[in-house]
């Protein structure tokens, strides 16, 4: 029986991985909810709060997540406790991996600070902006436009083509201007070394290649954050390496702030600051 704890088993909020509602690009069109982004200001306004006393003057971190606990159904009746008061502070253009066992935790906590998993207690503020507490339609609704995701299974939709792909993370956030998306989508391809495979569709890719576009795919709507979740698993250690130059290179001239999570101790050390997570906890660097 899969056990909750499980970062590969544990629930998520619509479909495991390529399923989520707004994930910098994954095509969800119904991730809005009714009327969402009308009400998104309104909702935003009625519950902002500043981070953990923070002054906005003086550097609000893109993320902080303060004692964040988060429990799930146990097969016995109780309560699995997955996350038992896990924090972190991410600052603009700062990167940040996180390490741990399988079934530590890492997982959940990606879905809690993205706020595409309800959390049981504690705060998560964006850009200082308090999100824990808004109805789940603003919450997507500000994520298009605040982050961007990159999957270990790539996530493309396959019956577009790279550009397409790219493209379409502009379009379900509402941001979508023809010639002006469409540039910037060629401009990310060609950076990420795919300018000769602007039309290919994704069964023609190779998985590198998948995964370029899946890059460019989260650095279109000049997210503020990137969550990455084991973006080199699939890949083979020549690719993965390559792909991990790329991705923090592009994290950097890009300006933003990388959250990363990772097996890999290399990868981890060429991050601003490395993290662990154990039983739940993320332990002090």
């Amino acid at each position: 029986m899969n056990n909750p704890a499980d970062d590969n088993s544990a629930p998520k909020e619509q479909d495991s991985a390529c399923g989520y509602q707004n994930g910098g690009g994954i095509p969800r069109e119904d991730m809005y909810g009714a009327g969402a982004k009308v009400q998104i200001e309104n909702a935003v306004n009625a519950d902002k709060e500043i981070g953990a006393g923070e002054d906005l003057s003086k550097g609000t971190p893109v993320l902080e997540a303060i004692d964040i606990t988060k429990s799930f159904p146990s097969p016995d009746g109780g309560k699995l406790e997955v996350l038992r008061g896990a924090s972190i502070k991410i600052h603009r253009a700062q990167s940040v991996s996180l390490m741990g066992e399988s079934g530590a935790g890492k997982t959940t906590f990606m879905n809690a600070v993205s706020a595409l998993e309800r959390i049981d207690g504690g705060s998560i503020f964006w850009d200082g902006e308090r999100i824990d507490k808004l109805f789940s339609g603003a919450q997507a609704a500000r994520r298009a436009r605040f982050m961007g995701f990159v999957f270990q299974s790539y996530c493309l939709v396959p019956e577009l083509d790279a550009l397409e792909n790219v493209m379409l993370s502009a379009r379900i956030a509402g941001l979508y201007k023809p010639f002006k998306t469409r540039k910037a989508a060629r401009d990310l391809l060609e950076k990420v070394g795919l300018k000769d495979r602007l039309k290919y569709l994704p069964s023609k890719l190779s998985g590198g290649e998948k995964q370029r576009v899946a890059i460019a795919r989260a650095l279109i709507n000049s997210p503020s954050l990137l969550l990455a979740d084991e973006p080199t698993g699939n890949l083979d250690e020549t690719t993965g390496e390559e792909i991990m130059d790329m991705f923090l290179r592009l994290c950097s001239s890009e300006g933003a702030s990388l959250l990363l999570i990772t097996h890999n101790p290399d990868f981890a050390k060429r991050t601003d600051k490395a993290l662990k997570m154990s039983k739940g906890i993320i332990l002090p660097s």
